[in-house]
């Protein structure tokens, strides 16, 4: 089985937007683990799609350090906002 660590926020202490992520779903598996780091204060959303003609969708919201199970889109991204105090990283494993 090949795993696949995607990094979606990469230690960012700004509101910011990360670039679009393709994931490679070699495995053909439906739900991968979203882990989220907030240093000090902000929210980040990860957002999926499955192509560049549709919106982007709010998969979860994480306020603080969690992790969590979720669906994979061909397409995804997280998004920080409110962030102060300290960086934030964001990674996807398959």
């Amino acid at each position: 089985m090949v795993k696949s660590t995607y990094v979606l926020i990469d230690d960012v202490a700004t509101d910011h937007t990360g670039a679009l992520t393709e994931i490679d779903n070699f495995n053909r598996v439906e739900y991968g683990v979203v882990q989220c780091k907030i240093t000090s204060t902000g929210t980040v959303t990860l957002q999926g799609r499955t192509t560049s003609n549709m919106p982007w969708l709010d998969i979860i919201t994480f306020t603080q350090d969690d992790g969590r199970r979720v669906t994979a889109f061909p397409e995804m991204r997280a998004v920080s906002s409110g962030v102060s105090g300290g960086p934030i990283r964001v990674e996807m494993r398959f």
